[in-house]
C-alpha cells in the first residue's frame, strides 16, 4: 500500500485585539493563497481567542474554546500561550509573524507521509447544516476535528490595541465539533455565514499527542 500524501495544517492562534497579529494574519493568508493556486494539501485555521477582549476591543470571532485549544497544545508543546502563534499539524509551534519558520515547518510537514488518509463523501450544505461523511473511518482511538471556515472577512476596529485598523482574514473558524470515528460530520452554519468563501475541513487528531494525522478539505456546495 502506498503512503499517504503529506498535509500541513497550520493553525494560527490569533486576536483582533492583540497589534502584533496583523501580520501573522497577512501572512496566513498568503500561505492561503498560494496553496490553492498551487493545489497543495495546505489547510489552515485562524482560531481568534478570547483573553484579548478584555483589553477593549471584543474580537467578533473569538470563543472561549478556541483559548483552551490553545492552551493544550501549549502543555503539550511546552510553551506559554501567545498571540500570534502558529501551530503546524500539531507537532511544532512558531511566530505567528515569522514566515520563515512558519514555512520551514510547512514544508517539513509536506515531505512526511501522512500518517492516515482523510476523504469526504456526500458533501452537503442545506442552508442551515453542513453535513460529509469519511470515505473510510478514522483509526480507533483518534478524533474527527471538523471546522468550517470562512474568508475575505473584514473588520473595522473601533477601539484597543488595533483602533483604527481595517483588518481582513481568511480561514477563520466559525464553528467546530469533535466526532468519534466513525460518526458522520455535521455542523451547524453560524448567523451571516458566506457559503461562497467557506470550506469544510475535516482531520484526524491524536487525543493525547494533539499530533495531527491526516487532513482535508471541500469547499461548500
Amino acid at each position: 500500500m502506498s503512503a499517504e500524501p503529506g498535509i500541513a495544517l497550520v493553525e494560527l492562534f490569533t486576536s483582533e485585539g492583540c497589534s502584533s497579529c496583523p501580520p501573522a494574519d497577512v501572512l496566513l493568508s498568503q500561505i492561503d493563497a498560494e496553496a490553492r493556486e498551487q493545489d497543495q494539501p495546505i489547510y489552515v485555521l485562524a482560531w481568534h481567542v478570547d483573553y484579548w477582549d478584555r483589553l477593549g476591543w471584543v474580537d467578533p470571532w473569538a470563543n472561549p474554546d478556541f483559548s483552551e485549544r490553545q492552551r493544550a497544545y501549549g502543555e503539550q508543546l511546552d510553551c506559554n500561550a501567545y498571540t500570534p502563534q502558529m501551530v503546524v499539524n500539531g507537532k511544532a509551534q512558531v511566530l505567528g509573524s515569522d514566515s520563515g519558520a512558519a514555512r520551514t515547518e510547512i514544508r517539513r510537514a509536506l515531505a512526511a507521509p501522512a500518517e492516515t488518509g482523510v476523504e469526504l463523501h456526500g458533501l452537503r450544505f442545506d442552508g442551515q447544516r453542513v453535513s460529509a461523511t469519511l470515505a473510510a473511518p478514522a483509526p480507533a482511538g483518534t478524533l474527527v476535528q471538523a471546522a468550517l471556515v470562512e474568508r475575505n472577512l473584514v473588520s473595522s476596529v473601533a477601539r484597543g490595541e488595533n483602533e483604527g485598523l481595517t483588518l481582513n482574514h481568511d480561514g477563520v473558524v466559525r464553528a467546530f465539533r469533535t466526532f468519534e470515528p466513525g460518526d458522520r460530520v455535521e455542523l451547524v452554519a453560524p448567523n451571516g455565514l458566506d457559503p461562497v468563501h467557506t470550506s469544510l475541513v475535516v482531520f484526524v487528531q491524536e487525543p493525547v499527542t494533539l499530533r495531527v494525522l491526516g487532513a482535508t478539505a471541500a469547499e461548500l456546495p
